[in-house]
């Protein structure tokens, strides 16, 4: 969780000189900074916020294409925004098409989009990346979405997208593919973002 703050600092929500504190409800946090809000860049403080557990948070990744029809884009925005209705965290590949439009859907659901970037830049981020985590490591990138995932939804995408596909069917995660025209074994091919929330609900 301390990662976690720090790596809020760059996004100018809280500040170096922060103060962890207990409460009725579990760990807090405060601001050492009278122009930062607590976890929150519009609150006032001082205030209060109960951390949350993150292990106790489902992460659905969405994988797919960067470069992607419209179709595809419009199905990606709308998996997103049923992922933060859900209460789910989104993970994604933080760049553009599929993972720019899920990401997009989950932060008009208030939700929280998370980027494991290829580079060594957070900037690159798409603009609706809440969470940016530059690793410089290019595609194998892949494995760490695949890991820190609990299950998947892929839309159209190529190799990248299945080389996504083949860590998470490793590790025994479900995968659930929507716009896809492969027919992968142990994949369950959907045809709408309802249906593909709806599986993977039944299967986590």
């Amino acid at each position: 969780m301390v990662c976690l703050i720090w790596s809020f600092c760059y996004r100018g929500v809280a500040q170096p000189g922060s103060a962890f504190g207990s409460g009725p409800k579990g760990p807090q946090f405060e601001s050492g900074r009278p122009d930062f809000g607590i976890c929150n860049r519009h609150s006032t403080p001082p205030q209060y916020i109960t951390l949350m557990n993150p292990a106790n948070t489902i992460q659905i990744a969405v994988i797919g294409g960067r470069r992607s029809n419209k179709k595809a884009l419009v199905s990606a925005e709308e998996v997103g925004e049923l992922i933060a209705s859900r209460g789910w965290q989104l993970i994604c590949g933080g760049l553009g098409g599929v993972m720019e439009a899920a990401c997009k859907g989950a932060r008009n659901a208030n939700g929280t989009a998370i980027g494991i970037l290829p580079k060594n830049n957070r900037n690159k981020a798409n603009p609706y990346v809440e969470i940016a985590i530059a690793t410089n490591m290019g595609i194998a990138r892949n494995s760490i979405i695949a890991h820190s995932a609990d299950g998947a939804i892929a839309i159209d995408g190529k190799y990248g997208t299945l080389s996504e596909i083949a860590h998470f069917l490793q590790l025994g995660k479900p995968v659930v593919t929507l716009l896809c025209n492969w027919n992968i074994k142990g994949t369950i091919p959907v045809k709408s973002p309802r249906q593909a929330i709806e599986i993977l609900e039944k299967k986590l």
